[in-house]
């Protein structure tokens, strides 16, 4: 009786081990995904620069708290937010965020002889860009939203110049969480080009002397 309990306790845990490693094997890798700029595809205005030297810091550049997360955000049809466990950024999408931004209105606007840095206080002749994102997801039907707010600051960042609500939809088709990254890569490059007009016709309206003209409502 002994010589079978053991055969059939070692049958059991060489069992047991069996299954415990197909589970393993079965389980998905995780997979990380940063967003791109993609400014350099899209066509370039090159404008003939004003006179004088401008700078325009991007920042702050916030995203709701429930996209800031490791974890890729997908809106169902009924509303509920999905968490990819095993699809997750590379870094911080905040993050993420206001670089592809910043480096996408560096390539928009570089033929209008404006230089486009992170904001921050004490930058002479600056302008400033803010940016509030209210919405940025995709849903489980092939569209990302991007929905947010924007602000052109003058006086070295102080003066509000410009007020902007930005609402933009990218479909994509097929291709999993890879097709979601690259529309909302899309989506903000679309962001930056309203901001790099809007940059532009803020830039318009300075007088010969150097003053700000605030926009008309």
């Amino acid at each position: 009786m002994t010589g079978y309990k053991k055969i059939w306790i070692v049958a059991l845990v060489a069992s047991c081990a069996s299954i415990l490693a197909g589970g393993c094997a079965t389980t998905p890798n995780s997979r990380f995904y940063t967003i791109s700029p993609v400014a350099k595809t899209a066509p370039v205005a090159v404008a003939k620069p004003l006179a004088g030297a401008l700078v325009l810091g991007i920042g702050p550049v916030a995203i709701p708290d429930y996209l800031d997360r490791p974890q890729i955000v997908v809106r169902s049809a009924r509303n509920e937010l999905v968490l990819n466990e095993f699809s997750r950024w590379a870094g911080s999408l905040q993050n993420d965020t206001a670089r592809v931004l910043r480096e996408n209105l560096e390539a928009m606007l570089a033929g209008d002889g404006i230089s486009v840095t992170s904001w921050r206080r004490g930058i002479p002749n600056a302008y400033r860009v803010a940016v509030d994102i209210s919405r940025f997801e995709s849903t489980d039907y092939g569209v990302v939203t991007l929905k947010a707010q924007w602000i052109i600051f003058g006086g070295e960042g102080s003066k509000m110049l410009m007020v902007r609500d930005s609402s933009i939809r990218e479909e994509f088709f097929g291709g999993g969480i890879e097709s979601v990254v690259t529309a909302m890569g899309k989506a903000l490059e679309a962001l930056g080009l309203e901001i790099a007009q809007g940059v532009r016709d803020v830039r318009s309206r300075v007088t010969g002397n150097g003053a700000e003209k605030p926009e008309q409502g």
